[in-house]
């Protein structure tokens, strides 16, 4: 499957890599859901989260002061920078990569006229004797 001739394969996209592209921008995740790929976008969401963190973390060292020397404490700037760097590459990759899913996944429903995709499922059951939460991935496909 090769994306170079992309708008001569698909004449009737279901997904729009350029929504796709701005919703992913706009708030983490948000282009993943909207291509129907919530895991991924959990994952994406999650490791935005665990940099952005280190920043703040990095952010609030500098703003501590040594009461013995009077400065922030050691490799406090080098954090901060390093979180936030890190944010920013994962966020640019992931608005690349959610428009290169968009148009796979509009490639293969243009082909195939179906695709398939990993849904989060969770059922409450409620039975004479039990209840409980069942929680899995539900394979769905797509005609």
């Amino acid at each position: 499957m090769s994306l170079e001739n992309y708008r001569q394969q698909v004449q009737n996209p279901k997904y729009s890599p350029v929504a796709a592209g701005v919703l992913n921008y706009l708030f983490p995740a948000a282009g993943y859901i909207y291509v129907g790929e919530p895991l991924r976008g959990a994952g994406v969401f999650a490791a935005e989260m665990a940099t952005f963190s280190v920043f703040v973390m990095g952010l609030t060292m500098t703003m501590g002061t040594d009461y013995n020397t009077g400065k922030s404490p050691a490799g406090a700037r080098e954090t901060m920078f390093a979180g936030i760097i890190a944010t920013g590459i994962i966020h640019t990759w992931s608005i690349f990569d959610v428009v290169k899913v968009a148009k796979v996944k509009n490639i293969a429903y243009q082909g195939n006229g179906y695709a398939l995709r990993l849904v989060p499922d969770f059922q409450f059951r409620n039975t004479q004797y039990s209840f409980g939460a069942h929680a899995g991935v539900k394979l769905c496909l797509m005609f």
